[in-house]
């Protein structure tokens, strides 16, 4: 609970004040690493704690997760640089700049 929760909530609070990017961003790996952590203790490490056998996933079941989780990636860049999901204006602005100061053809 400390380590993943109160951490980062006092990188976050640093970060935003003193204005720095990169401590926000490992406030925000570090409360990823939580979540993470949580759901695999309720999902695997807790569950039927009570049983002699621990259960242990495969090399098989870890190679389809890490598929399906880099499917997942490569779909959103995929998305995200191709189409306008994150568009600010900011490209449209350089074009229409790139355009005024180009030289007139002569037609």
């Amino acid at each position: 609970m400390v380590g993943f929760v109160l951490v980062p909530i006092g990188f976050f609070l640093h970060g935003v004040a003193k204005k720095r990017p990169r401590l926000i961003g490992t406030g925000a790996v570090l409360t990823l690493i939580g979540i993470v952590l949580n759901r695999l203790n309720i999902s695997v490490i807790a569950f039927k704690w009570y049983l002699p056998e621990r259960y242990v996933p495969t090399w098989q079941e870890i190679v389809v997760t890490l598929a399906v989780l880099s499917a997942e990636i490569w779909v959103f860049r995929w998305v995200v640089n191709r189409m306008p999901v994150l568009d600010s204006g900011h490209v449209r602005a350089e074009a229409v700049e790139e355009a005024d100061h180009a030289p007139a053809s002569a037609a």
